[in-house]
C-alpha cells in the first residue's frame, strides 16, 4: 500500500503538527494568522470544562487540561514580564539594583541595572531577538551583576511599533549597537560585549565596522551558542531554516498586525507562531511537563506548580519581529551564509572580519545545543586572523543544551566563571 502525501499548499507534510495546525488554519480558514488566536478561544472555552483537576471528568479526560495549559501560549497574550531584579547578594551583603532607561529607540531600549559600587567593569549583555523579551536573560543579569556593570538590549514588540516609525531590518540593528557601542565608551576605560546566540552574527558585524574606522571598539566580545556560520554542523532548526525557499517564508511565516495593536499593517513574523517553532521539536516534553502539572495540581504540590508556572510564564511570553528582520536573518545568515563568505555589506560598506585587531574574543557552545550547532560559534576564531591567538579561546560548556549556556546550573558553575575571567584578564 503507497501512502499517499497530504497536500498542505506548499507546507511541508513532514513538518510537525502543531506547524501544521497553524498552517492550515491560515490557508483555509483565515486570512490572517492572528485571527486564529480568537477562533482558538472557542476551544479553550470548552478546555476549561474539563480542565480542574477537581472536576471528576478530568479524571477521565486528563489530556484536556494539557490542551487548556499549551493552548495558553497561542490563543492568549502572554504580557511582557519584568526583570525584577531590586538586589543581588555579594559574599554576605546585599546590594540594591535600579532599573534605568540610558537610550531609547523606536526598536530597543538600552537598560542600565545600577549600583552603588563603582569602577566596575562595563557589560553589554546583548539579548536575542528571536521571540522571547530580553527577560529569557534575567538570571543571566543576576549573574554578571556580581562582578559587573550590566547593561542590557531590552528588544520592542513589533506589533506595537507604529508603521510611521519606518521599517527595521538587519542593518538597523547592526546601527542600534554601534549606537550603543558609543554610549557605553564615553568616559570609560572600555567596555565589554556578551552576545547571546542570535544578536552574535550582528554584534560581531558591528565590532569589525567599528574596528574599521578605529571607533568604539569593546575591549572583549563574547559569542554564546551563535550562528556565526551555519553551514558546520546543521541542526534541524538550521535544515529546516535552508530547506525553503525566501518566498516560501515569506508566504507561509510573515504576517500583519490586526487594528487592535499600536503597529497596525506592519509585517511580522508573529510571536506565537515563532513559539510554535521552538516547541515542535520537543512537544513531546512540552507536553509530559503539562501533564505532570496536572498531576501535581491533583495531589497538592504546590512547590512543582509553581517551578512549572514559573518557567512557563517566561517561555510563553513571546514578541513579534520585524518582517524585515525576519527574512534578513533567514536570508544572510542561513541561506546565503554572508558573513563566513566575506560578501556581508553593510549599505555600501563591505564588512571585513579581519579588521578586529584590538578586540579579545571568547567563544562558547553547548555540548548538547540541538539549536546551534557545535562548530558554528567556534568559527569566529578562524574567521578573525588579525585578533592575536592569545587573545581568542573557545570554551565547550560541557552536557549544557541551548539555554543551558546562559542559564541554569552549568551557566552558573563554569560557564559564567570562565567570561569572568575573560574580562579580568582583557
Amino acid at each position: 500500500m503507497v501512502r499517499k502525501e497530504i497536500d498542505l499548499g506548499g507546507f511541508p507534510s513532514k513538518m510537525t503538527d502543531s506547524i501544521v495546525v497553524f498552517h492550515f488554519a491560515r490557508r483555509y480558514v483565515m486570512k490572517n494568522l492572528y485571527e486564529l488566536r480568537m477562533f482558538g478561544a472557542f476551544f479553550q472555552q470548552w478546555s476549561s470544562v474539563f480542565a480542574d483537576p477537581f472536576n471528576v471528568m478530568s479524571s477521565i479526560n486528563p489530556l484536556a487540561h494539557v490542551h487548556k495549559e499549551l493552548g495558553n501560549a497561542f490563543y492568549t497574550d502572554a504580557p511582557k514580564p519584568e526583570f525584577l531584579i531590586t538586589e543581588i547578594l555579594v559574599g554576605e551583603k546585599k546590594i540594591p539594583i535600579t532599573e534605568e532607561v540610558v537610550a531609547e529607540l523606536p526598536f530597543c531600549r538600552l537598560l542600565h541595572f545600577m549600583q552603588a559600587r563603582k569602577g566596575l567593569p562595563k557589560v553589554l549583555l546583548v539579548a536575542p531577538l528571536s521571540g522571547h523579551y530580553a527577560t529569557l536573560l534575567r538570571e543571566t543579569a543576576r549573574k554578571f551583576l556580581e562582578d559587573h556593570d550590566v547593561y542590557i538590549t531590552d528588544w520592542a514588540n513589533a506589533r506595537d511599533v507604529p508603521l510611521a516609525v519606518g521599517d527595521f531590518g538587519m542593518e538597523h540593528y547592526v546601527d542600534y549597537l554601534r549606537n550603543f557601542f558609543a554610549l557605553l565608551n564615553k568616559g570609560a576605560k572600555g567596555f565589554h560585549v556578551v552576545a547571546v546566540c542570535q544578536p552574535g552574527v550582528p554584534t560581531l558585524v558591528a565590532t569589525a565596522l567599528e574596528s574599521a574606522c578605529d571607533g568604539n571598539i569593546p575591549t572583549s566580545l563574547t559569542l554564546l551558542a551563535a550562528p556565526i556560520d551555519t553551514r558546520i554542523n546543521p541542526t534541524e532548526v538550521n535544515k529546516f531554516a535552508g530547506q525553503y525557499s525566501l518566498d516560501w517564508f515569506k508566504e507561509h511565516m510573515i504576517h500583519e498586525v490586526p487594528g487592535k495593536y499600536l503597529g497596525y499593517g506592519r509585517k511580522v513574523h508573529a510571536g506565537f507562531l515563532q513559539l510554535a517553532l521552538f516547541m515542535a521539536p520537543n512537544m513531546r516534553r512540552h507536553f509530559e511537563e503539562h501533564h505532570q502539572k496536572f498531576t501535581a495540581k491533583w495531589n497538592g504540590d504546590r512547590r512543582k506548580i509553581e517551578r512549572h508556572d514559573d518557567f512557563y510564564k517566561e517561555y510563553n511570553a513571546v514578541m513579534d519581529l520585524s518582517g524585515d528582520y525576519y527574512l534578513e536573518t533567514v536570508d544572510w545568515v542561513f541561506h546565503r551564509h554572508l558573513l563566513p563568505l566575506g560578501k556581508w555589506m553593510h549599505g555600501d560598506e563591505p564588512v571585513h572580519l579581519h579588521t578586529l585587531r584590538r578586540t579579545r574574543l571568547l567563544t562558547i557552545e553547548g555540548e548538547d545545543d540541538d539549536i546551534v550547532g557545535r562548530g558554528q560559534t567556534h568559527a569566529a576564531l578562524e574567521l578573525t586572523p588579525n585578533i592575536p591567538e592569545s587573545a581568542k579561546e573557545h570554551f565547550l560548556a560541557l552536557s549544557a543544551g541551548h539555554f543551558g549556556v546562559f542559564g541554569g546550573a552549568v551557566f552558573r558553575e563554569s560557564v559564567y566563571p570562565k567570561i569572568r575571567e575573560f574580562i579580568k584578564k582583557s
